[in-house]
């Protein structure tokens, strides 16, 4: 497969209806709100509504309600495009993929409180861009809201026990005592804590099958969501390299028996 480069920029046309979110925001190399801001708990909890709506798996993309009926809206408010990255064939159909999904709502829409937030989705490796395996965020209404890979949001509800499961037919269950989310497949994956919010934020470490074959993600430490390494169920290896600023600026892999392949690289600007 051809090394490919992605370029990788914000431009933003700013549209502000009702108020912009008092809630600060944190910057690294990406910026997201400050989780201890007073603002910040009627923020999470509108990530996953409807006018928030992100991802190829949500049937609620690019629609909007009109009276009693969906219509199809063209240039949408969410816009998704996919980049495909690489696909590396696993044991027992369980590949590794990674795709660069991007989707065009940076905006998340609190309307019971008239607020507008920048990145709440907490995009990486930049505004609009995910290249990640999604995260789990606890909301102060005591339900959790699960991110997809490719920047879907799925409320998750609490049944009792510490099992929570998802609301939109796809039979995602979550354990709030284990960190494991369990899809429809039985595909099991395991989370935890980000560093700089213990128990509100979750992040995924290892994904499973029923026969054991498993995928781990490490993470750059001192940072939420900089992966560091990726482990398949075969033993290869995917780096993720950063420059000083932080800026994700490529993947690669060890070859045997010496070298290393590249599989992308990122320029920004």
């Amino acid at each position: 497969m051809a090394q490919c480069r992605v370029f990788l920029g914000v431009s933003v046309l700013l549209l502000f209806f009702g108020s912009v979110a008092s809630s600060q925001v944190k910057c690294d190399a990406i910026c997201a709100p400050d989780t201890t801001d007073s603002s910040y708990a009627t923020i999470a909890a509108a990530r996953a509504t409807i006018q928030n709506a992100r991802g190829h798996s949500s049937p609620l993309v690019a629609l909007s309600a009109s009276g009693s009926q969906l219509q199809m809206v063209f240039g949408s408010q969410s816009y998704n495009y996919t980049i495909p990255i690489l696909r590396l064939p696993g044991r027992a159909g369980m590949d590794l993929v990674l795709n660069l999904y991007y989707n065009s709502r940076i905006w998340n829409v609190d309307a019971s409180n008239g607020v507008v937030a920048f990145n709440a989705d907490r995009d990486f490796p930049s505004y609009g861009f995910r290249l990640d395996f999604g995260y789990i965020e606890w909301n102060a209404d005591g339900s959790y809201t699960l991110t997809e890979r490719d920047g879907t949001k799925r409320p998750l509800l609490s049944s009792g026990g510490g099992l929570y499961y998802s609301t939109d037919g796809t039979h995602v269950q979550f354990n709030s005592q284990t960190y494991t989310l369990t899809y429809r497949n039985r595909v099991a994956v395991k989370y935890e804590s980000f560093p700089s919010n213990i128990n509100a934020l979750l992040r995924p470490i290892s994904m499973s099958d029923t026969n054991g074959n498993c995928i781990n993600i490490s993470y750059v430490s001192g940072h939420d969501q900089f992966i560091n390494k990726i482990t398949d169920t075969v033993g290869r290896v995917i780096t993720f390299n950063y420059d000083a600023s932080n800026h994700l600026i490529s993947l690669t892999q060890p070859t045997h028996p010496s070298g290393t392949k590249t599989w992308v690289t990122f320029t920004w600007n």
